[in-house]
């Protein structure tokens, strides 16, 4: 009960040595299932196959810049937490369950328009990530986005070199997950930017990544989902193909 002290104060009539009936309810079922706190969770962010495995299709300028930061092995000055995305989910600070909506369209056959549904849209997930001295979330960020399109020769990728899935997973105190979604096929749609002050002595940098994904699933069942296709560029994918 000492955890919910700060919910129940705020109650209505607890200051009353007599509560109605619904509030003994309230009580109950604040002692039975609590409350989920939303500053306990975890994202795990699994790096794209084009970084954990670099590609000739990049210009030879991010080519280097990702063997240059990995090692020849994979093994480099980024080390083992670049392949396994460790660091980059332990530096990840804010996080979203990212919204869901049906799209319909107005459909009469008699009498009143009936919403039917056509379709589902996915809100864009934005996660914030703090930033180590070595700047080493914003160049893993930056690497990522080279992989979409080449900074130099302007050229799209491959769309399953630079797509990964992220999971976000609600947890308990006692560190048990009730709850999470993956985001399939994600990658950082938007990097924003990084604010320099000279006024602000204390403050750290904090990154914004907004990610672009074709859309989340339960945990549980998310394996169902299907792979992208291999060897599909961007330039070729169906956009009016709800199966592509």
């Amino acid at each position: 009960m000492s955890q919910l002290q700060p919910f129940v104060k705020n109650l209505p009539f607890t200051g009353s040595t007599i509560f109605p009936p619904f509030m003994g309810n309230i009580i109950a079922s604040l002692n039975a299932y609590g409350v989920s706190r939303s500053n306990r969770f975890e994202v795990l962010i699994s790096p794209p196959p084009g970084l954990v495995h670099p590609k000739k299709s990049l210009s030879e300028t991010i080519d280097r810049t990702i063997s240059t930061a990995m090692g020849a092995t994979g093994l480099g000055s980024l080390g083992i937490p670049f392949l396994t995305g460790e660091r980059i989910n332990f530096a990840c600070e804010g996080a979203t369950f990212p919204g869901k909506a049906t799209a319909t369209k107005e459909v009469q056959h008699f009498g009143p328009y009936r919403k039917s549904p056509y379709s589902q849209i996915y809100a864009d997930a934005t996660f914030t990530f703090r930033i180590g001295r070595d700047m080493y979330e914003k160049k893993y960020f930056d690497l990522w986005q080279a992989l979409v399109m080449d900074p130099v020769t302007h050229e799209f990728s491959y769309y399953s070199d630079f797509v990964s899935d992220i999971e976000v997973r609600q947890l308990t105190t006692q560190d048990s997950s009730p709850y999470g979604i993956k985001l399939i096929e994600a990658y950082p749609m938007s990097i924003a930017e990084l604010t320099l002050d000279h006024s602000q002595e204390n403050t750290i940098h904090r990154l914004s990544v907004t990610f672009a994904y074709r859309k989340w699933l339960p945990v549980e069942i998310a394996n169902e989902t299907s792979q992208p296709t291999k060897g599909t560029k961007v330039s070729e994918l169906d956009i009016d193909n709800p199966n592509s």
